[in-house]
């Protein structure tokens, strides 16, 4: 974060005085990236009401609270700063034109998403964008920003069950709990996504394994080859494994090159 930028950053954050102190439990160079897309989503849908009109035209209108729900954004933020003891974050937000790499390898990839997100929504993301330290990259989501970024002196903030794909410190603001994943949780939570699938963003994992088969698999051995095996006993091939393999996966560093947009698609294996 640049200089002028942090300072614009402390004068907005704190409603124009500049006087923001790190939590006394901070830690020096530690970073909070945030999942910015959950905590936009969540506040817009917090502040908009919605009164339908009892008359025969039966009309409807919105009404969208947006320095309300501006001011959560920023109270969140605090929050997260003081729990995870982070002096420093990082809003990670999803490429705006939705374009994201996963539609190339699988155009079915939330298909299903018709519902349009709420009426203020556009609104906040364009403020905290403005007045917010973010980040995106174009085809990739907000997870994978966290992904690429996830190191040490990291704290990953997220309510997104495919961010324990990664390891390292995480933390869930809405349930307001701080956790470890380790390296082989992750390997264990990303082949688990790859034999379930995921239902909201619309790809299908292994025909007819589901929750408690992927795990009776995985507990006997949380490899690469048993995830393919398991997609064979089905009738489908490698290819199709990797198919949903490469949907699922979150990016981790070095799987994305910054300059040139090239993503480093997984080939399988840890």
């Amino acid at each position: 974060m640049s200089l002028d930028h942090y300072k614009k950053y402390l004068e907005y954050y704190n409603g124009g005085d500049g006087k923001l102190s790190s939590p006394s439990s901070s830690i020096k160079g530690k970073k909070a990236l945030i999942d910015g897309d959950g905590v936009l989503f969540l506040n817009a849908v917090r502040f908009q009401t919605e009164i339908q009109w009892e008359d025969e035209d039966g009309g409807k209108m919105t009404f969208s609270d947006t320095d309300a729900a501006m001011e959560a954004i920023k109270q969140d933020v605090r929050n997260i700063l003081k729990v995870t003891g982070c002096n420093d974050y990082l809003f990670c937000l999803s490429d705006n034109r939705q374009n994201y790499f996963r539609n190339k390898i699988l155009p079915t990839y939330k298909a299903n998403r018709t519902q349009p997100k709420p009426q203020m929504y556009p609104y906040l993301k364009a403020q905290v964008i403005k007045n917010f330290n973010t980040l995106s990259y174009p085809t990739l989501e907000a997870d994978d920003c966290l992904g690429l970024l996830a190191g040490e002196n990291t704290v990953l903030v997220s309510l997104d069950k495919d961010l324990d794909q990664i390891a390292g410190e995480h933390y869930n603001w809405k349930k307001n709990r701080l956790y470890v994943v380790t390296k082989e949780e992750a390997e264990y939570q990303f082949y688990y996504q790859v034999l379930v699938g995921d239902s909201t963003d619309n790809y299908k994992g292994c025909p007819r394994v589901g929750d408690k088969g992927a795990r009776k698999i995985l507990d006997n051995d949380c490899s690469w080859e048993a995830v393919i095996k398991a997609y064979a006993g089905k009738g489908l091939t490698e290819d199709d494994t990797l198919v949903q393999a490469r949907v699922a996966r979150i990016l981790r560093a070095g799987e994305y090159e910054r300059e040139t947009g090239e993503i480093k698609l997984y080939e399988g294996g840890s």
